[in-house]
């Protein structure tokens, strides 16, 4: 790669680092940052949505609050509605839930209760203020891709020639289910004075390939993936599972609750802080009780685990999308990472998929949503569950086109 760049001129290097994610070195060439104009369509729009010309059954914002400042989003409030989980500190214009489940909860709990009239195109977020990157737990960053602006989750299906009118994510980051290598996007700000580079137009919802790295311009990539080692440990004391069990849970968790196909080469893509958006068609490609049964399973406790699995699949979960959201590199790198991992494995002499004591097994009937919809069971082991994993079931598996609006 260096011999390829070595000609180029002004090159920079960019440090990609993440808190406790990875430190990777990307060679990229320099960019002209263009100002773009706001098109008349913008500026209407715009004034529109601020002086309270499009109501919520055109558009509706919806803010997973806890005790953010949400002023930030004020001129959205005619069609903004604010959750809020902070008790006292809660306003009179917020509708207040019980402080569990985190913003999955937030999110399906809007689903449930709005599915036969939900805006024709729905914009879910936290509420901390969308600033650039994520600084790391307790440090701040509003999960925001470089070159990329809230108002685009807002205006994209008015957006001439957008890549996917029923949804708009961007794609920060990238994981290897067999293995949870994590592999993530240079223009995401992951740390202070992280230099990434502008770009000149909306970010597309992935970025280049590696391919493409070697290309002069090739500014908007994926860095390689690294390994997530804690990451394992983390989840699997959170879920109250072994380690060597976690990835039956996983493919247990994306079959039973995701329902969707397995991806290619077991990589999943998503956008870190979950803030996605989509239509109403997009969300109801799927029934009601698709998205109760989710809800019944991250409704448990404050911070459940599935909150974290849940976080990698909301492109998948929401509706039915066909295909991957982003291209495939060459599957050799994936193969050899699982290649390590299930060397790993095989050294282990334990195989069992729940730990004992005091974590149980919980079958998903059991975790019923809040108005008593009970999910359906999708395993046969049964047991029960006395502390620790997410309440009462940590997976709530057995085992414990058109414009929108204008």
């Amino acid at each position: 790669l260096n011999q390829l760049l070595a000609s180029a001129t002004r090159m920079k290097t960019i440090m990609v680092r993440a808190s406790d994610i990875f430190l990777a070195s990307i060679v990229v060439a320099p960019c002209v940052v263009a100002a773009l104009a706001d098109s008349e369509w913008q500026v209407e729009l715009r004034s529109k949505i601020k002086h309270g010309g499009v109501g919520k059954h055109e558009l509706e914002i919806v803010l997973a609050q806890y005790q953010e400042n949400v002023s930030w989003s004020d001129d959205y409030r005619h069609v903004r509605t604010v959750y809020c989980k902070g008790g006292s500190s809660c306003k009179a214009d917020t509708i207040r839930l019980e402080n569990i489940g985190r913003e999955a909860h937030t999110y399906l709990h809007h689903i449930v209760s709005n599915y036969d009239n939900l805006a024709k195109w729905t914009v879910f977020s936290q509420a901390e203020a969308p600033t650039d990157g994520y600084m790391g737990h307790g440090h701040g960053g509003g999960h925001m891709l470089t070159g990329a602006s809230f108002e685009d989750y807002v205006l994209h299906p008015q957006r001439p020639g957008q890549q996917d009118s029923d949804a708009f994510f961007l794609m920060t980051h990238k994981v290897h289910l067999k293995t949870l290598r994590h592999a993530m996007r240079s223009t995401y700000n992951v740390r202070e004075g992280h230099e990434v580079p502008a770009l000149s137009s909306i970010p597309p919802m992935c970025p280049a390939s590696r391919h493409d790295m070697h290309k002069v311009g090739a500014l908007d990539i994926w860095a390689p993936f690294r390994d997530m080692s804690w990451l394992r440990t983390f989840l699997s004391s959170k879920c109250g599972i072994t380690e060597d069990g976690l990835n039956e849970a996983l493919g247990i968790f994306w079959d039973d609750l995701v329902q969707a196909p397995p991806p290619s080469n077991n990589i999943i893509y998503f956008a870190q802080g979950a803030r996605f958006a989509v239509s109403r068609q997009r969300i109801q490609q799927r029934p009601q009780a698709f998205y109760k049964k989710l809800l019944g399973v991250v409704s448990q406790e404050a911070d459940p685990c599935l909150g974290y699995m849940l976080e990698w699949a909301w492109w998948y979960a929401m509706g039915k999308p066909e295909g991957a959201p982003c291209g495939l590199d060459d599957s050799k790198e994936w193969d050899n990472a699982w290649e390590d991992e299930r060397e790993h494995v095989n050294r282990s002499m334990s195989r069992k998929l729940w730990a004992g004591g005091s974590h149980g097994v919980v079958d998903v009937s059991a975790a019923a949503a809040p108005d008593g919809t009970s999910g359906s069971a999708v395993s046969g082991v049964s047991g029960s569950v006395t502390s620790g994993v997410s309440g009462s079931g940590a997976f709530g598996i057995s085992g414990g086109g058109s414009r929108h609006w204008i």
